[in-house]
Order: C-alpha cells, then structure tokens, then sequence
C-alpha cells in the first residue's frame, strides 16, 4: 500500500524554502495547496497557508491530507504577508530561488534529458510525479538575485518554449509535493496512470557527477 513519506516531504520544502532564504523573507508565507482526484479536474481551489519558518507545520500537514486522499502542492514561490488563507493570486507572489517546467507527455522525458545536455542546462532539482504510462517530471531549475513575479513568469515561458512542456509557467503556479501520493483522476486512470510515490530528488545521478 502506498503512504506518503514524510521525510522526502521535508527534504522537498527545504529545498524550497531553506533557512537563509527564509530568513531574507521573514515576513513571507508558503502555499500548500490540495485537491481530491473525484472532484472534477481534481479541483486543487483549497490551500493552507503557513509561514517560510514553519515547514514542519506544512509538512504534517500535507501527511494527513495526503494520507486522506488528497492530492498535495506546493508553491515555488513564497507568497506576501498578506495571504492569510485560500489559493494565491498574482498579487500575492513575492520571489523564488527557482524557475520550473512539467512535462508528461510520451517520450517528452528522453527528449528533454536530450535538450538539457545539448544546451548545458540541467535543473538543481527533480520532482517525478510519475513513470506509469510515461515518466512525467517537474523541473526545478536555480535562479540567482530576488527575481520578482514578473520575471519567473518570463523564465517559465523561456523555459516551455525551450523545450515544448506544459503551461504551467505563471508565478504563481503549485506543483506537486514530493514524498505525497499522487493520486489520480478517473479520466486519467482510464488513460493508463496508476497511484504513484512522487519523488523528490537532486538532479546530479543524470549529470554523471
């Protein structure tokens, strides 16, 4: 039976988030955000919203809402002040230590391993949201300075035009939690997708260091 791991849960929200860029960001919040696979397009329109210092109160909670069926998120970038609940808008991004692409198409995955080392261009971090049909990825790549919101969107599109991925470059996008349970959709199921552990990793196995 698949469960969710709680340590490759925290070993992912550190990486995001961890205590030096927390602590340049202070007053900033993190987005997790969550949706069940019987509700339509998995409807992910809830979210709770925690503060950069308290991962391990996000994680525990990303345990027991993944554990109930729920499929998990996290936001890249850190969300204002402000945002005390509910799903981010735009307004409410503030900075990341990344930019990110997700692919999940047929032979995208060999493809885009093939754009990477054409280009020299590998990502810090790997999040597999799944191998069943096709192996399907979130990219993390690193960004140096205080990019604002605007920027992370225009490296996203850079990125998806780069190498033909998903539209899921807006600022202020949630990508799945590694360590979580991805579970999913009946549409999907019926096309092939099984449960899945996503896992969270380094990326340096694939640049032969």
């Amino acid at each position: 039976m698949l469960e969710p791991n709680l340590a490759d849960i925290n070993k992912h929200l550190y990486a995001l988030f961890p205590p030096k860029f927390a602590a340049a960001n202070a007053d900033s919040k993190i987005e997790i955000a969550f949706g069940h696979p019987d509700m339509k397009d998995n409807a992910v329109y809830r979210a709770k919203i925690f503060s950069v210092f308290d991962l391990a109160g996000a994680a525990a909670f990303a345990l027991k809402k993944n554990s109930a069926g729920f499929n998990l998120y996290c936001a890249p970038a850190l969300r204002t002040a402000e945002l005390k609940s509910g799903r981010a808008k735009g307004e409410h991004v503030t900075t990341s230590q990344f930019a990110w692409c997700e692919y999940d198409k047929a032979g995208d995955a060999d493809r885009i391993d093939a754009l990477c080392k054409k280009h020299s261009l590998w990502p810090a971090m790997i999040v597999t949201t799944g191998t069943i049909p096709d192996r399907r990825e979130q990219l993390y790549f690193g960004v140096e300075g205080v990019p604002a919101p605007t920027d992370l969107t225009a490296m996203g599109a850079a990125l998806k035009d780069l190498f033909g991925t998903d539209c899921v470059f807006n600022a202020d996008r949630v990508l799945r939690l590694g360590g979580s349970i991805n579970w999913p959709t009946k549409a999907k199921i019926e096309r092939g997708y099984q449960a899945a552990q996503v896992v969270f990793g380094y990326q340096l196995a694939r640049q032969g260091k």
